[in-house]
């Protein structure tokens, strides 16, 4: 390659360079990256919408599970109640840190009867029924109702997992 007057080499077959030339190099990767870009959008876009059909999905169930379970006698049926200590307060999980939601509690009698987590039938349950067996341990045996009251949850109610496609 022989050096030009502007600073370009010019190819032994004596194809000359441009500015131009380079740019349109540049041009290139600039499109290809902005197509990449866009095909990435899309894959985010992707899987933004499947947890918001997950959660979708998850409130046909728990409102299935919820009318099945109006038709059974009760006196109160709990929705999305954290476990709490005797003085009312969320008790997290000493491991991770995090609280516990449960996704009905059954009162009748004054007394939580029923402990119930809604999932998928394909759902892997484990680690949660881990966590909420050590929040339980740690004094999370409580629930505060919609009305204020606290009620304990006894040692005998374990949370039942109901599966719904």
């Amino acid at each position: 390659m022989n050096e030009t007057k502007q600073g370009f080499q010019e190819p032994s077959e004596g194809k000359k360079e441009t500015p131009n030339s380079e740019f349109r190099s540049n041009e290139i990767t600039e499109k290809s990256l902005r197509g990449l870009e866009l095909e990435n959008q899309d894959a985010n876009l992707n899987e933004a919408r499947e947890p918001i059909q997950n959660k979708q999905e998850g409130m046909k169930r728990e409102a299935q599970v919820e009318a099945e379970l109006k038709a059974e006698p009760h006196d109160a049926i709990h929705k999305e109640v954290c476990l709490r200590n005797e003085k009312g307060e969320i008790v997290k999980d000493p491991q991770t840190g995090e609280a516990r939601r449960v996704d009905f509690m059954v009162e009748k009698d004054n007394k939580i009867v029923r402990s119930i987590e809604v999932t998928s039938e394909t759902s892997d349950k484990t680690a949660q029924m881990e966590k909420e067996a050590r929040i339980r341990a740690a004094g999370g045996e409580w629930i505060k109702t919609e009305d204020g009251r606290m009620l304990q949850i006894p040692p005998d109610v374990k949370t039942e997992i109901i599966r719904k496609p």
